[in-house]
């Protein structure tokens, strides 16, 4: 173990400081110090990586701070199972990050949960100037984020190989693009959704507020009859312009966002529910403090074509 290491920046993710402390050891191969640390087998870029005990024994922070404060988990929370979720954390505590998206359903989202890395040019130089290094921002990171909130800049992003350890300063600058108001509002929300990290809404109680809204809005003749192709068509003109690919993947799935009322035990991935959410209530704080009527579980859900 070295006898020095970085810090861990107040939103950085677990990856960024693996990085500084492989560069950090002195040691002529990464692979090495990898081994050394009983890391070898870990997917080094994963947003659930599977070397918190390491960090948290390394630097004296509690497996349960790093998770919490560093990993895009909490973004799942309202979204997950309470079984599966508290799973998934414990996992992760133990440093068992195996098949951990899967049991999410994130692969069966139709959602990349490839390495993609993203960051902000202005919080780069911020960094250098006031730290004296860069490190990849937690909410850069969040699925569906493509603006950075602190600077309202688009975020520059990378595809990272499984063992490959980079660091923000050595992304080429990519073209800039027109910012876009509904990539604004997509990663506010996406950003607040993660810092509230509150227990998991009920999916009853979920799909009770969707109905509700749906024949407020035109889009249910009442809460058991959804027209499905209204909604499928306004979802993807509402956020037609965002510049963020996961969110183009998800618009061109016919069976979204149908499938989110067929299959009314499953787990879907979070931007599934956000997207909705962004559209009929603009804000996550809206939605939550959104009064509904005593809910009818029995009712079944008819979809109009």
């Amino acid at each position: 173990m070295l006898g020095y290491h970085s810090s861990l920046e107040a939103d950085e993710i677990p990856y960024s400081w693996l990085v500084v402390y492989c560069q950090l050891s002195g040691l002529p191969s990464t692979r090495l110090l990898l081994e050394r640390g009983q890391l070898a087998h870990c997917q080094l870029a994963s947003q659930l990586p599977g070397y918190i005990p390491f960090i948290s024994k390394t630097i004296g922070i509690p497996e349960s701070k790093l998770i919490n404060e560093h990993t895009t988990l909490p973004l799942f929370r309202c979204f997950l199972h309470e079984k599966t979720y508290f799973s998934v954390f414990n996992n992760l505590a133990e440093g068992n990050g195996s098949n951990l998206h899967s049991r999410m359903s994130l692969l069966a989202n139709r959602v990349s949960a490839g390495t993609v890395l993203r960051a902000c040019t202005e919080c780069i130089k911020d960094d250098l100037e006031n730290v004296g290094r860069a490190w990849w921002h937690l909410q850069h990171q969040l699925p569906g984020s493509s603006v950075c909130l602190k600077h309202c800049e688009p975020l520059i992003e990378v595809e990272v190989r499984r063992r490959e350890l980079i660091q923000p300063t050595q992304l080429i600058t990519q073209q800039p693009f027109n910012l876009s108001e509904i990539d604004l509002q997509l990663s506010g929300l996406i950003d607040d959704v993660w810092h509230r990290n509150q227990p998991a809404i009920q999916y009853n109680d979920l799909l009770n507020r969707y109905r509700q809204r749906f024949v407020e809005v035109g889009f249910a003749l009442h809460q058991g009859a959804i027209r499905q192709e209204k909604l499928r068509q306004a979802l993807r003109a509402y956020w037609s312009e965002s510049t963020s690919p996961v969110v183009q993947q998800l618009l061109l799935d016919n069976s979204y966002p149908e499938n989110l009322f067929r299959a009314q035990r499953a787990q879907f991935h979070p931007l599934k529910h956000l997207l909705l959410i962004g559209m009929l209530w603009k804000s996550w704080q809206q939605f939550v403090e959104y009064n509904t009527n005593e809910p009818d579980y029995t009712k079944a859900v008819t979809l109009i074509c």
